[in-house]
């Protein structure tokens, strides 16, 4: 006995009815699951749950955060390192001009009498600073520049310029 009269077909209206049924229907629970931190990745059967978080802390947890607070105070070292750096050729190249009447046409000059070695920096790159003579020979003023990571103080992040007059212009 044939249960279902494959001759009877179903009138489209009933089709669309059912359809949008369905559409509602998976639009509300996808809904109600945002709304409660519940992501399903499609095709797959793995539901994540996630906390609501209000604050960072909470978002990265207290080991990322400390990780992030001991590599900003590493940093912190490291800058505090490259100014002080800074200061001692600062020093060294004043020492120069009064002695010469000049600052040096290269850093390289102030070696050895002003200083023993110029600073290579925290990373021991060698390329932490970078002196430049400014005017013609004799050269009457300079710029050395240096980058910060994290800032002390009131010197920020960045590039910056120290100069005869100040340690730091943006």
């Amino acid at each position: 006995m044939n249960i279902i009269n494959s001759n009877k077909k179903f009138p489209p209206i009933i089709i669309v009815a059912i359809v949008s049924l369905l559409i509602l229907f998976g639009f509300a629970l996808w809904q109600e699951n945002s709304s409660q931190g519940i992501v399903t990745n499609p095709g797959s059967e793995t539901t994540l749950q996630y906390p609501k978080a209000t604050n960072t802390e909470e978002i990265i947890g207290e080991p990322i955060k400390e990780l992030m607070e001991e590599e900003n105070s590493e940093a912190l070292v490291r800058d505090k390192t490259r100014l002080a750096d800074v200061e001692i050729m600062k020093q060294s190249l004043e020492d120069y001009k009064n002695d010469i009447g000049n600052y040096p046409e290269i850093i390289d000059e102030i070696i050895p009498k002003y200083l023993t070695e110029i600073p290579a920096g925290p990373n021991n790159t060698n390329d932490e600073y970078n002196y430049t003579c400014i005017g013609s020979t004799p050269c009457r003023f300079y710029d050395l520049t240096y980058e910060l990571e994290v800032g002390v103080g009131d010197i920020t992040p960045g590039i910056h310029v120290a100069s005869p007059d100040e340690i730091a212009s943006p």
